[in-house]
């Protein structure tokens, strides 16, 4: 239900930290991070301390990307249940203190349901 007036411009909110773009409409925070997981790692421990600070009450957080080489057609619209990694474990690997840690990578299915929920009859991709 927001409308932004034509001819609005959006303002970058975090220009000068150099590291991700960030955007607000509403309640909604868009960011974009670049490349791999160190990127997304830093804006992801960046922006749950600014949700803490911020008093947000259970924020939601998902991620649009590419999903190139899965077998699905150009053009469509894929809500995946996980996140892999190159061998294909849903899973993030990675050490804390010293030991392998496995932080799984599975995205809500309630907000799966609710993602998928928002596709119309007429929309020129499938989901």
């Amino acid at each position: 239900g927001h409308k932004l007036q034509a001819g609005t411009k959006l303002l970058d909110i975090s220009l000068l930290s150099y590291r991700y773009s960030m955007f607000k409409v509403g309640p909604v925070l868009c960011l974009s991070h670049g490349m791999g997981i160190p990127s997304v790692g830093i804006l992801l421990h960046e922006v749950i301390k600014l949700m803490y600070h911020a008093g947000c009450q259970d924020p939601v957080f998902f991620r649009l990307g590419t999903c190139g080489g899965i077998g699905i057609e150009g053009g469509n619209l894929v809500v995946s249940e996980s996140a892999v990694d190159g061998m294909l474990n849903p899973y993030l690997e990675l050490p804390v203190l010293g030991k392998m840690q496995q932080r799984p990578a599975l995205l809500d299915k309630k907000l799966a349901q609710e993602l998928k929920n928002l596709a119309r009859p007429d929309d020129p991709f499938s989901v």
